[in-house]
């Protein structure tokens, strides 16, 4: 992905997460979202799946909320200093 295409990914994060509850549970970080989110979640979901696929995310029901569970998979992890690193930081997974 290019540097402007990482960036307005990384803002969209931003913006769906802010007002999200996060905790850890283990080695992944769980976000509790509205579920006007969904669609939106969904949407960002995909995109990093077809990126990273160090990312382990998760979406569930959880019930008056969306879950969004977020570690690495066994044995991955994003290259050290780059974009992919940085999605990785922001959406807890190498919290």
């Amino acid at each position: 992905m290019d540097g402007d295409g990482h960036r307005e990914r990384l803002t969209a994060w931003r913006e769906l997460l802010r007002g999200a509850r996060e905790h850890r549970e283990g080695r992944e970080t769980v976000w509790s979202l509205s579920p006007d989110r969904a669609g939106a979640l969904a949407d960002l979901v995909a995109a990093e799946r077809s990126c990273c696929a160090f990312l382990d995310l998760r979406v569930e029901d959880g019930g008056p909320h969306v879950l969004l569970r977020v570690g690495l998979r066994a044995g991955r992890r994003p290259a050290p200093g780059g974009g992919a690193e940085e999605a990785a930081r922001l959406l807890g997974a190498l919290a």
